[in-house]
């Protein structure tokens, strides 16, 4: 599993573009100001949410006060208004993130969500016979680790691995991916893209940590199907 967040730019790209145009020492320099500007713009748009109900003028004009205030002064500014209950400011800070191979429950967890935005590979349109798949640990009604867990997951395992060959023949024998797609188990890899807000992703951190998601999400072990 692997989750990145993805910025404005890609700076891995930039600090490509800039090599053989700015010195090597300065590349580094570069790309350090760049990413602090960015960040610092989100920070002047929170905070400018969060001063606009309590200062004069107009929206441009308290964008104005931000602006000209030190990226420390509006981090402070924005966690006092968040003390004071009103974290809705952070709706403000939008993120987008590339999640791969994640759990199922992560990807209906994250669809439950109705504020954040997603777009998910297809199984009516993509090959999922080799996406790879999620073991899990198997647990009694009180949460304790049964004794024969071990033996249970080879047996899920294999029955996997047996679903899984079983779509590769089905689209082998050219059954369309759309119809193919409901034979597989719901514990294969997932792979979306997410867009959410700063203050959903607070909840979403909240629910996969503090809540019933916790249990397992991100410790069973995967496998990858490969020929």
């Amino acid at each position: 599993m692997k989750v990145e967040l993805i910025g404005a730019l890609d700076y891995a790209k930039l600090k490509e573009e800039l090599k053989g145009k700015v010195s090597g020492t300065d590349i580094d320099n570069i790309i350090e100001l760049i990413h602090n500007m960015e960040v610092e713009r989100r920070l002047e748009i929170v905070s400018t949410a969060g001063r606009l109900s309590r200062n004069k003028g107009n929206v441009f004009d308290v964008l104005g006060i931000s602006e000209n205030n030190s990226f420390d002064k509006n981090l402070s500014f924005i966690k006092r208004v968040i003390k004071m209950g009103h974290d809705s400011i952070t709706d403000h800070d939008y993120l987008v993130f590339a999640l791969q191979d994640v759990s199922i429950v992560v990807e209906q967890t994250v669809i439950a969500e109705r504020y954040s935005s997603f777009t998910i590979k297809s199984r009516r349109e993509v090959d999922f016979s080799k996406v790879g798949y999620y073991v899990l640990n198997f647990h009694d009604i009180n949460g304790n680790l049964l004794a024969n867990n071990e033996e249970i997951r080879n047996e899920f395992s294999e029955h996997e691995k047996y679903l899984f060959n079983n779509y590769e023949k089905l689209v082998s024998m050219g059954i369309p991916l759309e119809d193919a797609r409901y034979i597989l188990p719901y514990s294969y890899h997932s792979n979306f893209i997410m867009g959410i807000d700063a203050h959903t992703l607070k909840d979403m951190i909240i629910k996969f940590t503090k809540t019933k998601y916790s249990k397992g999400i991100f410790k069973n072990k995967s496998y990858n199907l490969t020929k």
